[in-house]
């Protein structure tokens, strides 16, 4: 495994894979630190996307950047995320937070 990253926002402890942070860069335009401002959009929404057991979410919402993200997180525990990967969200995924927006 290779070097772990941490990063403590607003009292919330979130770490990754420093390796697969830059593979993730490169493949999808996304830094894990942008991912990091998705968890704090007041109308991000989150399903599901757990893997093999393991149990993980997929959270849309926009960066401060103003992009529109999917960022994949695993609940480490007491206010502490890892962070699995983040890429741009797909044309159902933008459609779907519209919707969740407009019925708010």
């Amino acid at each position: 495994m290779g070097t772990e990253d941490k990063r403590v926002v607003q009292g919330y402890v979130f770490t990754w894979d420093a390796q697969k942070a830059d593979t993730n860069l490169k493949k999808h335009d996304v830094s894990f630190l942008e991912a990091l401002d998705v968890l704090f959009d007041p109308y991000y929404y989150a399903e599901d996307a757990s893997v093999a057991g393991e149990e993980r979410y997929a959270v849309v919402g926009h960066s401060k950047k103003e992009r529109l993200l999917c960022v994949v997180v695993k609940d480490e525990g007491y206010e502490a995320w890892r962070i699995i990967s983040a890429r741009p969200a797909t044309p159902q995924e933008r459609l779907r937070y519209e919707e969740e927006t407009d019925s708010r």
